[in-house]
């Protein structure tokens, strides 16, 4: 999805190739006009919860319900797969992220300060201007 601008959170960096071959790793793709409209990719983590690691939605079908269903889709993924729920994590110099993903019925669970604390970019910053990671959790009924 070239044209696309990150919905939630940073790109994951994973080969197509990669993805295929690992079961317990997903990618959905949604599509609106027959045309690629969004994507999210999951796998399964620790503590029986699937980690949200990609979701995006192409600016022109933004505000539709895409990424919502694209969440519904993987937490429907993610109960077949034997999980209790999703992990996700935005940062706080991403309050979209942080709305779309109360919005769509996650609660924040917890607040990583030091998450990025080796990341050299981040060291560059002063201690409170880095950034914070925001974890959010959302279950099966």
């Amino acid at each position: 999805m070239a044209v696309a601008e990150w919905r939630t959170v940073r790109p994951y960096p994973v080969l197509a190739t990669e993805l295929l071959e690992r079961p317990d790793w997903v990618c959905y793709l949604a599509f609106a006009e027959d045309q690629p409209a969004g994507q999210c990719i999951l796998k399964t983590g620790e503590h029986s919860l699937c980690e949200l690691l990609d979701i995006r939605t192409d600016s022109r079908y933004r505000r539709q319900g895409i990424a919502t269903e694209l969440v519904e889709t993987a937490l429907e993924w993610a109960v077949r797969n034997g999980c209790a729920g999703l992990r996700a994590a935005a940062t706080d110099e991403w309050p979209v992220a942080c709305q779309f993903f109360e919005k769509t019925g996650f609660a924040l669970g917890g607040i990583d300060r030091f998450w990025h604390a080796a990341d050299p970019d981040q060291a560059k910053k002063l201690p409170g201007l880095r950034e914070t990671v925001l974890l959010y959790y959302r279950f099966s009924e």
